[in-house]
């Protein structure tokens, strides 16, 4: 079902995309424009994808994305965006990102991310809740860029709010939340503390019964990837890669000056 725009007192509008599937079978599907959910036909990744497209062309000031993605019984999917997204100069109130996907039972719900790119001036907050019960496993990422690198742009002014919550069992296993203000701390961000000279930056959560096999494909990744993509030294020295395990949670996270060179070690992780 797709509804037309809803239309806030400010102008802007708020995009829903709702999708449930139980046992590989879809038994709910909303949609409201600007978001669009899209099932490709004829994929081979063995799982059901869904594309999720904001059909308005970028997010301003006032904007709202709204994502609920449950899968449960022998469900699988992946889920990913169909470009970029891109986040306008907004003066006052931010746009908003609000993703929440839950898999249950024997489900696998996987986030292949498209990466969010901030222009100048954007000001966006961004928020994943993640739960999990039973068996299911749970992959999700996230890509962020600061400005159009290749054209040369960089952020002097913007704000990104980012805030993650697992949950397991309805038991809160990670919480993070950040507040990167371009306009107030830009000093501050760019010391080696923070993001120092990186424009590019993800970040990779999966929780299941595999956490060993995550953390180590990351580490063996970090390891080689320089090797692998044919990097030089000062392009290994400026894309760093480091994960961590928990008992039922790994975390994985990618830092990099150049955004090419992220999103390469981003495929060779996911791949």
């Amino acid at each position: 079902m797709l509804t037309k725009a809803e239309h806030r007192p400010n102008g802007r509008t708020r995009g829903v995309a709702n999708v449930q599937f139980t046992d590989e079978r879809l038994v709910n599907l909303e949609q409201v424009a600007p978001y669009r959910i899209l099932r490709p036909s004829g994929n081979s990744i063995g799982t059901e994808l869904l594309v999720l497209a904001n059909i308005s062309g970028g997010l301003v000031g006032g904007d709202e994305l709204l994502s609920h993605v449950c899968a449960s019984g022998s469900s699988k999917l992946m889920v990913t965006g169909q470009a970029a997204e891109k986040a306008y100069r907004c003066p006052q109130t931010p746009a908003k990102i609000k993703n929440h996907y839950e898999a249950h039972d024997n489900a696998w719900i996987e986030i292949l991310p498209k990466e969010l790119i901030m222009f100048e001036g954007a000001r966006v907050t961004r928020e994943y809740e993640l739960r999990v019960t039973g068996s299911a496993q749970l992959l999700c990422g996230d890509i962020t860029i600061l400005g159009r690198t290749h054209s040369g742009e960089t952020i002097q002014t913007g704000d990104l709010t980012d805030i993650w919550k697992l949950y397991a069992n309805d038991q809160l296993l990670y919480l993070d939340a950040q507040d990167l203000d371009f306009s107030g701390h830009l000093s501050t961000l760019r010391t080696p503390a923070c993001l120092s000279d990186s424009l590019a930056f993800g970040n990779i959560i999966y929780t299941g019964a595999m956490v060993d096999v995550f953390v180590q494909t990351c580490r063996e990744v970090a390891t080689s990837f320089a090797s692998l993509l044919g990097l030089t030294d000062a392009q290994l020295s400026s894309t760093q890669l480091t994960a961590s395990g928990f008992e039922e949670y790994g975390i994985a996270r990618l830092l990099s000056s150049d955004a090419a060179d992220l999103l390469k070690v981003y495929d060779l992780l996911w791949c």
